[in-house]
């Protein structure tokens, strides 16, 4: 009785607006109410490690919404065999208001300019999206990242694997702007990105830092099938504000540079980027992307990047003509040591392949199978400690489901068979060799 009171406040209660379009405010219901319910259980065990989770658990899920003229108020409960926990997806509070072209984000946000500048970041503060006709316009500022001092931290709940603790920082506040100009097949933006720490707002250890981010995104497409799409970027990172600052000398824009960021010794420009050429046919795609990201390039406006790699990768994908089974796979080539700074280099085989079969309308299956290859080669090959190292992880998956319909709702069935391998050849330079293996298996309902 507790659990439906609690569930019925949160419904109420719950503090997270999303995006409102306000063009239709007259048309939905004054009030409705949908919602969406999920119940797995999961059996978990591995081989030559420990245990990160319980060998099986059970979970159940629930998404409601309530709407009131458009505007969306969602919450989530999850219940399981471990612990019992009913929380508002966000305590935050954000409102989208949307008219047409014109969009406004309030409050808890975030936004996408590209993958290497401003990438889905949540932020506290005010943005705008305008695209009338052909502009393409987009701005922001706010808090980036709240101050924590070294005493707050953040504790697992009793039986739990890990336990979770805040990381010191200082208060980030960063702006930023696109401009661009075309539609959404074809387009070009120009995109600035600038945050910066603030050292007052924690007494802590770490240094304050500063980043400068530009980048250009483009997507041209070619006789509606053919698309390129480029997404270039370079920033400036400063680990510590209060660093010797370096003398940039006289040359034309020195004043604007200054102010966008001052070069200091603690001061890196590192570049990331990434370019794909796709066709897409009615039952044909194929795909050819090349990727490279500077070892440890970093943005304020994204929450991780692989860094120190360059990757080539082939997608293609098939379909039948009635849609029952489509099948997608890829295969490419990834390497590290860009700028030859490590003892090794480290090169992959990138290789995978998926099946998706529905049988009936009722029945479908879901196969997945991954073969990644892992090799080093030294650098110096008379180190009487190098060792050559390689991998191969195999990864295999299976998952029949079972749908049927209900007088006014759906429910899925579906039973989920997970593999995973890793197999360690090292030899050392001196002919000494080691064969090591670890597997996994698991499965779900």
């Amino acid at each position: 009785m507790k659990t439906l009171i609690a569930i019925v406040y949160l419904l109420l209660c719950s503090s997270l607006l999303i995006a409102q379009d306000l063009a239709h405010i007259s048309k939905p219901k004054p009030i409705q109410l949908r919602s969406g319910f999920s119940l797995q259980s999961n059996w978990y065990q591995v081989n030559g490690i420990s245990p990160r989770q319980p060998g099986f658990s059970w979970f159940l899920s629930g998404t409601p919404v309530l709407e009131v003229y458009g505007m969306a108020v969602p919450f989530q409960f999850t219940l399981s065999n471990h612990h019992q926990r009913i929380q508002q997806p966000f305590n935050q509070f954000g409102i989208n208001p949307q008219y047409k072209w014109a969009k406004l984000h309030l409050g808890y946000s975030s936004m996408r300019f590209s993958p290497f500048t401003l990438s889905n970041y949540r932020f506290f503060g005010l943005g705008t999206s305008l695209n009338p006709g052909k502009l393409r316009f987009g701005a922001l500022y706010g808090r980036f990242q709240k101050a924590v001092s070294k005493t707050n931290s953040l504790t697992g709940l009793e039986g739990e694997y890990f336990n979770t603790h805040a990381i010191p920082a200082f208060e980030r506040k960063a702006f930023g702007i696109k401009l661009g100009i075309g539609s959404e097949r074809n387009y070009v933006d120009l995109i600035f990105l600038k945050g910066k720490d603030e050292p007052t707002s924690a007494e802590i250890e770490e240094t304050p830092t500063e980043n400068a981010v530009v980048g250009l995104s483009c997507q041209l497409t070619f006789f509606k099938k053919l698309i390129w799409k480029t997404d270039l970027a370079a920033s400036a990172f400063t680990r510590d504000q209060f660093s010797d600052s370096l003398a940039m000398g006289t040359f034309s824009g020195q004043s604007l540079v200054s102010k966008i960021i001052l070069p200091r010794a603690t001061s890196q420009i590192l570049t990331a980027g990434e370019t794909s050429l796709n066709f897409r046919g009615k039952y044909l795609q194929l795909g050819l992307k090349y990727r490279r990201v500077d070892p440890d390039y970093k943005s304020m406006g994204a929450y991780y990047f692989q860094t120190d790699v360059e990757q080539w990768l082939f997608s293609p994908s098939f379909s039948s003509k009635n849609r029952k089974w489509f099948l997608s796979g890829s295969i490419g080539r990834e390497r590290n040591n860009l700028y030859q700074q490590r003892p090794v280099t480290t090169t992959r085989l990138i290789g995978s392949a998926n099946l998706n079969w529905n049988a009936s309308r009722n029945f479908g299956l879901n196969a997945q199978y991954s073969n990644f290859g892992i090799s080093q080669n030294p650098l110096a090959s008379n180190l009487s400690d190098t060792t050559l190292l390689e991998q191969i992880a195999q990864n295999f998956s299976l998952v029949p489901r079972v749908n049927w319909q209900g007088h006014g709702s759906s429910h899925s069935l579906s039973f989920a068979l997970r593999s995973r391998g890793l197999s360690i050849k090292r030899k050392n330079l001196r002919n000494s060799r080691a064969v090591d293996s670890m597997s996994g298996k698991g499965g779900a309902l």
